[in-house]
């Protein structure tokens, strides 16, 4: 018995057969033939709209199945989490969700696969997850205005950038895509001043398709190494004095790249690119970055209760301060005088709570104590703090009287 493990470079139909070479007493002798149709891998696609979205705003995801009729059935994740799985209707299911959570999800489709179609999981790709009411800072009609370190011609102009096409349709016809005006060098540059101060904390950088003519590029689209990719580059913001760097993205292959950062109050945003697919140019269709109007902090006011006031010795006290301001996030930490009762603790709508049955280890004599919550404020609020008292009382003496009259 002999076998044999063969990968098929081609699709369709193929004969195999086996011949036996022979020995020095079995002749030599061939098979019969056996038909064997290979059929291609299949091939997932996820679009989703709107895309990005606010959280909370409900969101469509479809899948399609290309293949050999595909059957079976296909489960939506959110990174390691299952959202949803149904089966295919003529290769497609339609899905819909919402996310309670900021910043980037990275999506798969697993593909159970049938009799005709292997199963497998798609590549990954990010949804980006707004605040809401963040809308694209960047958009000319929304006043951004862009500019380049260079341009190439009027052919390819920086304003092709926010425009709001971001196929690239226009491609060589002026407002389709923008290139760089210094051929085979870099770092380039790509920058938006926005209409005035605001908080950002994402975007997406647009890089050419392959695809002619070119669509609307969905999240999963990518580029080759011999397409018009930006691969590396660096995300900044300005501080009023310098660039800050906000993010880093390296080794990207996604025509549609969507890049989040901690939320950084300025009035532009530059892209630092420092390698594409192609050596020759920078071909950037559209820059979108999402962000409100800047708010000024405010003042806060924290508010502590102790239950109960008074406390003996080994007995539980829970503290909960109260935090109220412009939707106030962060953490309170809570002291004995000047010393921490342990780690801050993170607000939860506004409050935040601390509880802890070993309070006596800490207040070791009886007394008065002064306890002090401190909160410690967020980009949206000043820090505020709270005192309040509790009475701790030793152990009764009555029992000890009442012992020595005994006597």
């Amino acid at each position: 018995v002999a076998s044999y493990v063969a990968t098929f470079g081609s699709t369709g139909a193929h004969s195999l057969t086996a011949r036996y070479s022979g020995d020095a007493t079995f002749l030599d002798s061939t098979s019969n033939t056996l038909s064997l149709n290979v059929f291609p891998q299949p091939k997932i696609t996820l679009t989703a709209s709107p895309s990005p979205v606010q959280v909370l705003q409900p969101i469509s995801f479809k899948v399609t199945v290309a293949g050999n009729v595909p059957t079976g059935s296909v489960t939506l994740k959110d990174g390691a989490t299952t959202l949803e799985s149904k089966p295919l209707a003529s290769g497609i299911a339609t899905f819909s969700a919402t996310f309670t959570s900021l910043g980037a999800h990275n999506m798969t489709v697993v593909y159970s696969g049938d009799a005709n179609n292997p199963a497998m999981t798609s590549t990954p790709f990010a949804i980006l997850v707004n605040p809401p009411g963040f809308t694209n800072v960047a958009l000319a009609a929304n006043g951004g205005v862009a500019s380049a370190s260079s341009t190439y011609s009027f052919h390819y102009p920086v304003e092709a950038v926010n425009n709001n096409e971001r196929s690239g349709k226009n491609y060589e016809t002026g407002g389709g895509v923008w290139l760089d005006g210094t051929q085979y060098i870099r770092p380039d540059w790509l920058q938006i001043n926005f209409n005035g101060k605001k908080t950002v904390s994402s975007l997406i950088l647009y890089s050419m398709q392959e695809k002619s003519p070119p669509d609307e590029p969905d999240d999963g689209m990518t580029f080759s190494s011999n397409g018009s990719g930006t691969i590396d580059f660096t995300v900044k913001g300005w501080n009023g004095t310098a660039w800050v760097t906000l993010a880093t993205v390296t080794g990207n292959s996604l025509v549609k790249r969507a890049v989040t950062f901690a939320p950084f109050d300025t009035d532009r945003i530059r892209i630092d690119i420092t390698n594409t697919a192609r050596a020759d140019f920078c071909y950037v269709t559209e820059l979108e970055v999402f962000g409100m109007p800047y708010v000024a902090p405010v003042a806060t006011t924290t508010t502590l209760s102790t239950i109960p006031l008074r406390v003996g010795l080994n007995k539980e006290v829970t503290l909960t301060a109260t935090v109220t301001g412009n939707f106030p996030s962060g953490t309170v930490t809570f002291y004995d005088g000047a010393t921490s009762l342990g780690a801050p603790v993170e607000l939860v709508n506004g409050s935040a709570s601390f509880s802890s049955a070993s309070l006596s280890t800490i207040l070791t004599t009886p007394g008065l104590h002064t306890i002090k919550a401190d909160y410690g404020g967020d980009r949206n609020n000043f820090a505020s703090s709270v005192t309040s008292q509790v009475q701790v009382t030793g152990p009764s003496m009555v029992p000890l009287l009442m012992l020595l009259l005994d006597e």
